[in-house]
């Protein structure tokens, strides 16, 4: 096999009688033509060719112009089942078999390669779980890509052997589309991922500055208000830039890997990093505008509290006065005077 890689097309090499194909088939790379089939074609051809050697026109028919000795008009017969096309049968049979066994021992080229056959089921098994890790994909990426040059630069497009040429043209062909289907299906599902992630993302910025945009109507509601920001700030907001971030560390490895994005991606990540942008001033601006409702129901409370401290001390007045009128005996003067 070493030999047969070393070979370059420039190289002077046999002719070929034969021509066959190396395909895949189940998770193999075989002949698509099984010997048995090549022997049975060949020696088909050679029949044929022993049956034409029959009632061919002799020297002295032509030169008679066809109106010769009949025992004179043809050349002396061939059968098949003469002595001699015999052997030459067994022996055109032997030498297909023999060089049809040097032409499968191609398949050895092909051994460190025949995984890609099958490869994308397995991929689809690797992207469909959430634990791998950008590096995780990079490895795969950068295997994938390697061994698609390796079968560029590596692999013949043809094998001339002494009596057969090995057709490898289509059989490489199919290996690197398997690779770069592959790579697709990877590739796309960080693209599919990103999308979700990011429209998540989205979503609950919105929904976030929605819950907080509510007027307070009620110190309860206010407190609910201030410490639903406060949590926000303080938590959910560190998680959703993180998700970013990573989010965009994924987008990175698409950059690098030439993955191509459609604008409707790009409209995906743009619409989150405008909210990622501008959600700090928005719950500034939030957040001043509770600390105005807290003034104002602080200072409503104040009024009503003072209000509430007048009207007790009125009444303790008037408490106060039904005090000193508190004397029985002088009950009927109390009467005359209200």
């Amino acid at each position: 096999p070493e030999a047969v890689t070393q070979l370059k097309d420039v190289d002077e090499r046999q002719d070929a009688f034969l021509v066959v194909k190396l395909v895949p088939k189940g998770e193999e790379v075989r002949l698509k033509d099984s010997t048995e089939k090549v022997v049975d074609k060949t020696l088909k051809v050679f029949k044929e060719f022993v049956q034409c050697l029959n009632e061919m026109p002799s020297p002295e028919m032509r030169v008679a112009g066809g109106s010769g000795d009949k025992e004179n008009r043809f050349l002396w017969g061939t059968s098949h089942d003469e002595q001699y096309v015999q052997q030459a049968e067994k022996l055109i049979e032997r030498t297909v078999q023999f060089n049809m066994a040097n032409a499968a021992e191609a398949v050895q080229l092909y051994d460190e390669y025949t995984f890609l056959i099958t490869e994308e089921e397995r991929i689809r098994e690797f992207v469909q779980d959430s634990s791998k890790t950008i590096q995780d994909y990079i490895e795969r990426f950068t295997a994938f890509k390697a061994i698609d040059l390796r079968i560029r630069q590596k692999l013949p497009g043809e094998i001339r052997l002494q009596m057969v040429c090995v057709d490898c043209w289509e059989l490489n062909e199919t290996l690197r589309s398997k690779a770069g289907d592959c790579l697709k299906i990877l590739l796309d599902q960080v693209v599919a991922v990103n999308f979700e992630r990011n429209e998540r993302l989205v979503k609950t910025f919105e929904s976030t500055v929605t819950n907080l945009s509510k007027k307070p109507t009620s110190a309860g509601e206010l407190v609910d208000l201030e410490q639903s920001l406060e949590h926000f700030r303080g938590t959910t907001l560190k998680e959703l830039l993180d998700e970013f971030q990573d989010i965009r560390a994924w987008q990175q490895m698409l950059f690098d890997c030439e993955h191509t994005l459609t604008p409707k991606d790009f409209k995906a990540i743009a619409e989150t990093a405008a909210w990622v942008h501008q959600i700090d001033s928005r719950m500034s601006t939030r957040e001043g505008y509770l600390r105005q409702e807290r003034d104002t129901i602080e200072g409503k409370f104040k009024k009503d509290r003072s209000d509430f401290e007048d009207d007790l001390t009125g009444y303790l007045g008037l408490v106060h006065k039904f005090k000193e009128a508190g004397n029985l005996k002088q009950m009927e003067d109390y009467l005359e005077h209200i």
